[in-house]
């Protein structure tokens, strides 16, 4: 009888196969769900300060550019040279992202005078797309996604449809979507 308990003790001492694999595989997906949540955090607070960011460059560049009564002249350079550009978004003579793509600022014609605007152009992962969007849409008077405009407040286009939003950023898809912001005085 001493025998057979002492083998039943022994064959019980140790994990099974199956049992190592089960806990792997918790243990697997419990590290996935770590570095997802940690991942959508990061890109929340990629957004955040992208926003932050644009909101504070749009706004000096109003400032510094007030007397001159027009946007001529603007460029990643200039903005870079007068300071109003964040130091960790610069890269020579250029602006970078947050998602380290190229920011592109330049005076446009936005409502019937040249230079009357800039328009900022940034190319943002679909995934953070509607939240960049959604970010910046009080501070820009035109947004378009992908060439698709979403907002236009020279064509009395004054508020973002959700849905034409969702359809011009399509997260689903994956890779980086090209955003054109438009500001006046």
């Amino acid at each position: 009888m001493k025998k057979n308990f002492k083998n039943l003790r022994s064959s019980q001492a140790g994990l099974t196969l199956i049992e190592l694999l089960i806990v792997l595989v918790i243990a697997a997906g419990l590290l996935f769900g770590i570095f997802y949540l940690v991942s959508q955090a990061n890109e929340r607070a990629i957004v955040r300060d992208e926003v932050q960011s644009y909101n504070t460059m749009v706004n000096d560049a109003r400032t510094s550019f007030r007397k001159q009564g027009n946007y001529l002249g603007l460029t990643p350079q200039v903005l870079i040279q007068l300071g109003l550009v964040p130091p960790t978004m610069v890269n020579g003579t250029a602006i970078r992202s947050g998602w380290n793509t190229p920011v592109l600022v330049t005076p446009i014609n936005l409502n019937g005078t040249a230079g009357d605007g800039m328009e900022w152009n940034y190319n943002v992962p679909r995934v953070s797309c509607p939240n960049f969007v959604d970010g910046i849409t009080n501070s820009a008077a035109r947004i378009a996604i992908d060439g698709t405009v979403v907002k236009n407040v020279p064509a009395n286009l004054n508020t973002v449809n959700v849905a034409t939003v969702a359809t011009a950023c399509d997260a689903g898809v994956g890779g980086n979507i090209a955003i054109l912001l438009a500001t006046g005085r």
